[in-house]
């Protein structure tokens, strides 16, 4: 009876607290509500692996990866090596058909082998091998531990709160997404309840605070509802409301309605005060052309006429793309676009003026106003721009619109025999200016999306698992650490919570302390650019090694009650705990955002410099191959590149560019403008892959990112640059985020150059 009880009792408080998330957090709350819950289904080990603080040897080599593991996993396979060698034995990973038909299954759970994992260390098996199924998996894991039958809660009803769970005390507090709005169902809801004349709505934004305040009053003496609309907006004046709620002694049948969407600043008082239940738009192309054509009713289809219907129909669909496309970032968009329907309106403005000048549209006034202005002026990102370009040369055409082909545009990316004449497969634009029309081809639309509905590969879901697991995982590491975020120092939690680090810093500085610690100025004068950068490079992270160990030196002085605490000291501990970096730390080196991953690659990064000086100081520097991931700052390597190689070619600075060609293991350099080239080894691409030196599709079970071949790079003449029709350009970055560019360079590929364009495919220096 008791174990029906608690069942019962978990369930329910995972659906009224799940009632008042987003869909995106769910998860989170799931997988802390059953690390608290069941600590016996976690051992400490195998959680500190999967949250991404276990420490990994580095003293035994150990087995190769097995070939039919995806290349980028290769890591997490050595490090599961390292910390759980008993459980990679258990698995009989020598059984290759067996595993790669389940690496292949998408709808295969069940691990090979003979199953008796627990459920964490089933866990760790997928975030290894196919770290893309770790979001099921973890929910997976989260219903059998809460006996839940999904962690989606049941449908809240506005009517049933009203009836059920609401109080005249207690304000109902909506939030929304863009695009959601509950208030045609709330109206409907209090019509029938209290009357159409006992319910009040206030759009709040335009100035309506006293009269909100006076509507309060009086709703809550005389039992009427009371629904105000947009606090997002308002912020500022929530304190005010919370006050005016405090000193109201309300009628029984008087209700208060709040809507609002997330904001950082919004008051925590209110929040706790309120009853939540969020609402979301629904995802997808379909729903979103359905709110558009929501918003424009058939009056103004109608008074269009046909050719601006039809256009108005194109705007409605790339509009849709853009913002849907948000759905895939990084590889969509690098970040999120504010993209709204105050975008929509403007653009539609545009059309109307466009239709209205001239019996054909300036449509290169189109694509000026939509890339620079209202869509692209929200973008700092020249792979998006270029992007949102090739959208609106692929749908604004004429022929789309069946009539003859324009000019080329000097920029355009689309060629005019690639020109589409469709939206898409399946899709024609009706030739009317009827509503209805419009709606039934939105309404035969499938109501999920498919990546190749916005050019991607068949893989993009792959990269947004893999992208969603860590977001879940970063914020574990937040609750986790939550409890030592008031600012109270307690020597045994720091001790206890600082330790994992501490040893982690410990394990990977001892095999390598004669290169951190025991290392002589080297003192060189006189030296080719290059040499100075990795003179500089190795002088800035010798100074980054020092400050580390002397704040970590200093926090274990404080533990140990030898030195006193100081407030430098508790913001660096503190920020640690949270799986931060200190902000200290983070000025000297902007890496990775998690402490472990930027420790691992300040560690990684100094030893890999030695090798870098000691080729240098031999000689053999510029003929060996280089990765640039070695390096804290390959910005400035690429400028003493180019510096050392105006210098050897006479060449003013300022007309070289980037230049750069592929090649395979032993073939021959073929850079010839270059007076300096160097071999780069170890990059990887997303969104497509190399074949034979060119680039090629991706199938659906292809892994998120794979190896490129050795890129030659050097700066050349702008006279000199290789172009060609065979030739399109790619952005590379410092990591698989997608926040930092590091340069442009170009790889050879099929002549379409707009299909790998919003394929979204870049080049990585780390995955």
């Amino acid at each position: 009876k008791i174990k029906c009880l608690k069942a019962s009792l978990f369930k329910s408080v995972f659906y009224y607290i799940c009632r008042s998330l987003f869909k995106a957090d769910r998860l989170l709350f799931g997988m802390h509500m059953c690390y608290g819950l069941f600590p016996q289904q976690f051992e400490q080990k195998e959680w500190d692996l999967f949250m991404g603080k276990a420490i990994a040897s580095t003293n035994s080599k150990g087995r190769d990866p097995p070939t039919w593991m995806d290349p980028e996993s290769a890591s997490a396979f050595r490090a599961l090596e390292s910390n759980l060698p008993a459980l990679l034995g258990q698995l009989n990973l020598d059984d290759a058909d067996s595993w790669y038909r389940w690496m292949r299954n998408p709808d295969r759970e069940q691990l090979p082998g003979n199953g008796k994992q627990s459920l964490l260390q089933q866990l760790l098996i997928v975030q290894c091998f196919r770290p893309d199924r770790v979001p099921n998996t973890m929910e997976s894991m989260v219903v059998k531990l809460l006996e839940l039958p999904s962690i989606t809660p049941p449908v809240a009803t506005l009517q049933k709160v009203a009836e059920q769970e609401s109080k005249p005390s207690e304000p109902i507090l909506l939030i929304t997404t863009p695009g959601a709005d509950p208030s045609q169902e709330l109206q409907e809801l209090a019509e029938r309840k209290v009357g159409k004349e006992k319910f009040f709505a206030i759009a709040m934004g335009g100035g309506q605070t006293e009269e909100a305040v006076d509507l309060l009053r009086k709703c809550a003496a005389d039992g009427s509802w009371l629904c105000l609309k947009n606090l997002h907006l308002v912020v500022a004046w929530i304190p005010q409301l919370e006050k005016e709620l405090n000193l109201l002694d309300p009628h029984p049948d008087f209700r208060l309605w709040l809507s609002s969407e997330p904001h950082d600043k919004f008051p925590a008082l209110l929040l706790t005060q309120s009853l939540k239940i969020t609402f979301e738009a629904p995802p997808g192309i379909k729903k979103n052309l359905m709110r558009t054509y929501e918003l424009w009713n058939p009056e103004m289809i109608s008074q269009a006429g046909p050719f601006q219907a039809q256009i108005m129909f194109i705007l409605a669909w790339f509009h849709a793309i853009v913002q849907e496309r948000r759905n895939y970032i990084p590889q969509g968009w690098c970040k999120f676009y504010e993209f709204s329907l105050a975008d929509l309106r403007s653009a539609s403005d545009i059309i109307a003026a466009q239709c209205a000048a001239a019996p054909i549209p300036d449509w290169l006034t189109i694509y000026g106003l939509f890339e620079n202005a209202i869509y692209g002026g929200r973008m700092d990102n020249n792979a998006d721009t270029r992007i949102l370009r090739t959208y609106l040369h692929q749908f604004f055409t004429p022929e789309m619109l069946g009539m003859n082909p324009r000019k080329p545009d000097p920029k355009e990316v689309v060629a005019p025999a690639k020109r589409h004449t469709t939206l898409t497969k399946g899709v024609q634009i009706p030739q009317s200016a009827r509503h209805q029309d419009y709606l039934d081809v939105i309404s035969r639309l499938q109501d999920t999306d498919n990546p190749a509905l916005f050019s991607l590969p068949p893989n993009a879901d792959r990269l947004v698992q893999r992208v969603r697991a860590q977001k879940t995982i970063d914020n574990l590491n937040r609750l986790g650490s939550a409890t030592v975020s008031s600012g109270r120092f307690n020597r045994e939690e720091w001790g206890a919570k600082l330790s994992s680090f501490f040893a982690l810093w410990k394990s990977m500085t001892e095999p390598h302390a004669a290169i951190l610690f025991q290392r002589k100025d080297n003192i060189r004068k006189d030296l080719q650019p290059i040499s100075a950068f990795v003179d500089l490079e190795l002088g800035n992270s010798q100074k980054l090694i020092k400050v580390l160990q002397k704040d970590l030196n200093d926090m274990q002085k404080v533990i140990d009650g030898t030195a006193l605490l100081t407030n430098k000291v508790q913001n660096q501990a503190s920020m640690i705990m949270e799986g931060a970096v200190p902000t200290s730390w983070d000025k000297l080196w902007e890496g990775p955002e998690n402490v472990n991953n930027w420790l691992r690659g300040v560690i990684n990064r100094s030893v890999a410099l030695d090798g870098w000086l000691k080729r240098d100081i031999e000689g053999t520097l510029l003929g060996s191959k280089m990765n640039l991931a070695d390096l804290f700052r390959p910005h400035t390597f690429l400028n003493a590149l180019r510096q050392q190689t105006a210098r050897a070619s006479g060449t003013a600075l300022d007309s070289l560019v980037l230049d750069c060609s592929w090649k395979q293991e032993g073939d021959k350099d073929n850079l010839p403008a270059a007076a300096i080239a160097v071999q780069l080894e170890g990059l990887f691409i997303q969104g497509v892959k190399f074949e034979s030196l060119r680039v090629s599709d991706l199938t659906s079970d292809s892994p998120s990112t794979h190896p490129c071949p050795i890129c030659v790079l050097g700066w050349v003449p702008a006279t000199k640059k290789q172009e060609s029709k065979n030739l399109v350009s790619v952005h590379m970055y410092l990591n698989g985020t997608r926040e930092k560019e590091l340069c442009e360079v170009s790889v050879p590929a099929p002549p379409d150059h707009s299909k790998w364009i919003l394929s979204g495919f870049a080049l990585l220096l780390e995955p």
